[in-house]
């Protein structure tokens, strides 16, 4: 970005009437030219990148802030369990990093520290304050169920499911998850519960292809999702639900 500032001002300059010295602004205006064409690509590449990381800790800190406050006066009033409004913004967070792992961390902690204080709030249980907590300070323990989420099979996400149109593969699920938001693709399918969470954060109807393995049966989506979770850091627990409630 700054590297677009700065080409911008130096053609905003050459576009000006030049100062009294002409000589010496039009000399300074090739040297600032020429200084923005020694930049190779690779170091265009590392600046933005070094760009969109600040970016990305500026929007984990300002959420870290938002869920310590919640987490002092938890569970708080009682609040019907509602979609993660952070949503977008762990997403956004996530195309930012990539692979960067710390990072990468931290988004999952924080949403499974935001699940766990919804579920709080929607069930005044204090035991899940103590979740909240734990999942934000990285210390709470995940289990074996992510093995579950394979046993959900394939989804179909679609904004227009009588006219899917071109169908997005989840092979790449960050990719298809730029496509999608941003209206490059209106279908979708992958393995649950990739689907599921683009239906949930940004619209769309859903078909499903399997039933709820047995193994989930006789408890609520909502205590299924406490469980797994944990075991499941990359994908945000309202997916994991929707994925359970449409089975």
């Amino acid at each position: 970005m700054r590297l677009g500032l700065a080409i911008g001002c130096v053609v905003l300059a050459a576009c000006a009437a030049p100062p009294s010295d002409g000589g010496l602004w039009a000399r300074t205006a090739v040297q600032q030219e020429l200084a923005i064409g020694r930049v190779s690509d690779d170091e265009r590449v590392a600046a933005a990148h070094a760009q969109e990381l600040r970016i990305a800790d500026e929007t984990l800190s300002s959420e870290e802030q938002r869920l310590q406050t919640a987490l002092q006066g938890c569970p708080g009033p009682r609040t019907p369990l509602a979609v993660s409004q952070a949503s977008t913004l762990r997403d956004s967070v996530r195309v930012r990093v990539g692979d960067d792992a710390a990072r990468s961390a931290r988004v999952a902690q924080q949403a499974l520290g935001d699940w766990y204080l919804r579920r709080a709030a929607a069930t005044g249980a204090v035991e899940q304050c103590g979740r909240a907590r734990q999942a934000m300070d990285g210390t709470l323990r995940a289990g074996s169920e992510a093995a579950v989420l394979t046993q959900l099979g394939q989804s179909v996400v679609s904004r227009h499911l009588a006219y899917p149109g071109d169908t997005t593969s989840g092979d790449a699920p960050i990719a298809a998850l730029v496509e999608y938001a941003l209206g490059w693709t209106d279908t979708v399918a992958a393995p649950a519960p990739l689907p599921e969470h683009l239906a949930t954060v940004y619209g769309g109807s859903l078909q499903t292809f399997s039933t709820l393995p047995d193994s989930l049966r006789g408890r609520t989506p909502q205590d299924v999702v406490d469980d797994l979770a944990p075991a499941s850091p990359q994908w945000e627990p309202d997916a994991l639900l929707l994925a359970l409630q449409v089975r």
